[in-house]
């Protein structure tokens, strides 16, 4: 029809593309064709980082880490994620660079997060909070400072299944055991 007159093939040189375009819906908004990753993003480094915002984590996380070691079974191994103090979903590690003791702990939320709650009580002593047990160590130990403290995120935890099953590897091990996150001692050996 368009090419049929001569006034119209002059203002439609070429046929227009005739498109639909859904207004949103309920349906849209809930069901999406995305499919989420759980694997880390490869164009990133596999390591510990620092977020680059300067945040209170900052001066604590150890950039660039790419292994971790636990002090009592004298077991290295690999940071196979890129994880920074934004992370979610991991295992982490606060370790206690005067003594060699280390804190392991799996949070859902943020890693600066609760960073920040061990750390909160070690800036404030007089504080009405009940400190973290990592916190105690810091407060109770002579000598010990909030600088001592090293934060080592581990392991990207995809399930919870994977989170239970890291910390059970830990179990058999002499800890002291309190909830979902032990201390490590250096003392402490494998059987």
């Amino acid at each position: 029809m368009l090419l049929s007159s001569d006034r119209c093939k002059s203002v439609f040189q070429h046929l227009p593309v005739v498109a639909f375009r859904r207004s949103p819906n309920l349906h849209g908004s809930l069901v999406t064709a995305k499919i989420s990753s759980n694997s880390s993003n490869p164009q990133l480094p596999s390591g510990s980082f620092r977020c680059g915002k300067n945040c209170a984590s900052f001066p604590y996380i150890s950039h660039g880490l790419t292994t971790y070691t636990f002090f009592s079974t004298e077991e290295t191994h690999p940071i196979k994620s890129n994880l920074t103090c934004e992370t979610k979903n991991l295992i982490y590690m606060i370790q206690c660079n005067r003594c060699n003791l280390q804190y392991i702990g799996d949070k859902k939320r943020r890693l600066k997060d609760r960073f920040n709650e061990h750390r909160r009580t070690l800036d404030n002593p007089n504080s009405k909070s009940k400190p973290t047990t990592a916190a105690e160590h810091f407060l109770s130990s002579p000598n010990h400072t909030a600088n001592d403290m090293q934060l080592i995120p581990i392991e990207k935890i995809v399930s919870n299944r994977d989170s239970f099953n890291y910390l059970h590897n830990y179990r058999s091990f002499n800890l002291l055991e309190n909830h979902s996150f032990f201390f490590l001692h250096p003392s402490s050996k494998a059987y």
